[in-house]
């Protein structure tokens, strides 16, 4: 009796490879899809930072004879100079027409002694700022297109650290004011942030190309026992014939 011939098929595995390897591929390509999607999605954002803040005259000095402050004719118990910038660190330009009202700094107590313009970037800017009382200043509206901003200063009698900004501009529900140092904290969590968010999909990939490896392995070492108990069996019912034929003429 002859052993059945058994038609070799491939193993689900190997049938199925290209299958799992596009699966993964799509599973990473999904969670960096994610993650570009992010760093790109548009906002429309203005931020005004503090780029410097000095007390030029304080009342210890007021308190020498040597030393007189005067403004306008009259003498002033302090001087302070804030440089401030105007930024664009949004994704879309803010266009005049954005402007429902100038943007308006209010300086909390004391007064706005002088307004110096400074630089721009890109220069040219016709950036415009005007004084509007004792203690506020206006910003006329302007064209500021990502990246953009403007430099200006503020003499004033007093801090400007209770500087309060408010405006009406189309998609900017607010003008964030920061200080140079709260800026490198908030770039410093943005990268943080960022980096933690592209460490998860590395992470999450290499676990899931474990975990379906580890299956794929399983798979395979089942099938090659199965295979292998299968030609046991065969080997049993069908034993290899020996030598010797028996002589049916006798």
């Amino acid at each position: 009796m002859t052993s059945p011939v058994i038609d070799p098929q491939p193993s689900w595995v190997r049938s199925n490879a290209i299958s799992l390897i596009s699966l993964l591929v799509a599973l990473i390509a999904i969670g960096l899809a994610v993650w570009f999607f992010f760093l790109q999605e548009e906002a429309t954002s203005l931020t005004l930072q503090i780029t410097s803040h000095t007390n030029l005259v304080s009342p210890e000095a007021r308190g020498s004879d040597k030393v007189t402050v005067l403004f306008e004719d009259r003498e002033i118990p302090e001087l302070w100079l804030a440089t401030f910038r105007l930024l664009n660190d949004g994704d879309v330009p803010v266009r005049p027409d954005d402007f429902a009202e100038a943007i308006k700094m209010v300086l909390g107590s004391g007064e706005i002694a002088e307004i110096l313009n400074g630089d721009t970037v890109p220069s040219g800017l016709r950036a415009k700022f005007t004084l509007a009382g004792v203690n506020e200043v206006h910003s006329a509206p302007l064209l500021l297109n990502k990246g953009d901003s403007v430099t200006f200063s503020l003499f004033a009698t007093e801090s400007m650290e209770r500087l309060s900004v408010t405006s009406r501009i189309a998609g900017v529900p607010e003008i964030k004011l920061v200080s140079l140092a709260d800026q490198d904290v908030g770039d410093k969590v943005l990268v943080r942030n960022q980096a933690w968010f592209l460490v998860g999909v590395i992470f999450m990939s290499v676990v899931t190309s474990a975990v379906l490896f580890m299956r794929i392995s399983r798979m395979q070492a089942r099938e090659d026992r199965l295979t292998r108990i299968l030609d046991q069996l065969i080997e049993r019912s069908y034993p290899a014939p020996t030598g010797d034929t028996p002589d049916d003429s006798s």
